[in-house]
């Protein structure tokens, strides 16, 4: 019987441990991204709205900070109507589904 002996490395080992949960964490991303993506549950595209939200709420407090004069009262006149119009199209989905868990009540 012919044997064929290799010498352990742990570097070898290390590296392939490594490539290992790089390529798990690279397929859990991409499974959440596509998931996400194309067909996310509610309550996920409701966080990344929000974090959105957040997000752009931080980028405008310090933006208007930094705006100065009427420009600056227009942009932020501009940014209020589409954080309005933001909410408003949030609380049609809240009442939608609300009008859906009705209807699944009463079957």
């Amino acid at each position: 019987m012919l044997r064929i002996v290799t010498r352990f490395s742990p570097s070898v080992a290390l590296t392939e441990r490594r490539n290992m949960y790089i390529h798990m964490y690279a397929t859990y991303c991409h499974e959440v991204l596509t998931i996400s993506g194309t067909n996310g549950s509610p309550e996920r595209e409701e966080r990344r709205e929000r974090e959105r939200e957040r997000e752009e709420r931080e980028s405008e407090e310090r933006g208007e900070r930094s705006e100065r004069g009427e420009r600056g009262e227009r942009a932020r006149d501009r940014r209020r109507d589409e954080r309005v119009e933001r909410g408003r199209r949030a609380l049609e989905r809240e009442q939608q589904r609300e009008s859906e868990r009705e209807r699944e009540m009463k079957r």
